[in-house]
């Protein structure tokens, strides 16, 4: 909706969109949405519409619970107010550390956690905050490469469920179907992966310190490199694009 939210200092701010969007007002943060939570930094946004309503899907860092926010013209915390479906576990007391949240569409996300003896566990689910809230819980394993994952990996996913994530100087192609795992064609020089995003569904821009590859991952592509750009100052952690 034209507008930045993101979580400082553990709370979640939103941009404010109950107001015409060429008022001054439009998009500048208030206070942070009221509630008894810390978050991790991994959040969601499931947007229903063009002008709303949107939900968040949180997950409180000291609770080790999913938690939800409704979006009513400012950000809502309604907690662990939602009805669970599923038992492979529990959202409302993970017992983990969120390593990362991954969006796939909507509310159906890929989470990956760190247990107490440092296992990586892979958890799924679908989400419905909009009404009648509720929370599925679709799936819980150990991941298939233990050692492929950390706190610094990066990932994003296409909305046919087809994973992407860095491990160093490497990115990685995960399908969750058949828990296969392949590094992608492309070489980065050695450089450490600082950014991993799409830009459409068929094309993820990988970046390093100094460059930017773009690189084909259609069906019978693996990652091979459609181009890339030098000379970029400094490690590449985010890039946005823009519609002609």
């Amino acid at each position: 909706m034209g507008v930045i939210s993101g979580v400082i200092g553990d709370k979640l701010y939103n941009g404010t969109t109950s107001t015409w969007n060429e008022a001054p007002t439009y998009g500048m943060f208030g206070q942070a949405a009221m509630g008894d939570y810390s978050l991790s930094p991994e959040m969601v946004f499931n947007f229903t519409g063009n002008f709303g309503p949107g939900n968040y899907i949180g997950f409180d860092q000291l609770k080790r619970q999913f938690v939800r926010f409704n979006l009513y013209g400012d950000a809502t915390y309604f907690g662990p107010d939602y009805v669970v479906k599923g038992d492979s576990f529990d959202p409302k007391n993970m017992g983990m550390d969120l390593l990362h949240l991954q969006q796939i569409a909507g509310g159906l996300c890929f989470g990956y956690f760190k247990a107490a003896n440092d296992s990586i566990y892979e958890c799924s689910m679908n989400t419905n905050f909009n009404g009648p809230f509720e929370f599925e819980a679709l799936s819980k394993r150990p991941f298939v490469r233990q050692d492929l994952i950390s706190a610094s990996t990066l990932m994003t996913a296409t909305t046919s469920q087809i994973l992407f994530f860095s491990f160093q100087d490497k990115v990685y192609r995960y399908n969750p179907i058949n828990e296969s795992i392949s590094a992608v064609a492309t070489d980065f020089g050695g450089k450490t992966v600082t950014m991993v995003k799409l830009q459409d569904q068929q094309t993820l821009v990988v970046g390093t310190e100094g460059a930017l590859y773009f690189l084909d991952i259609r069906t019978g592509h693996n990652g091979t490199l459609l181009y890339k750009v030098d000379g970029i100052p400094g490690k590449v952690i985010d890039m946005a694009f823009r519609e002609q």
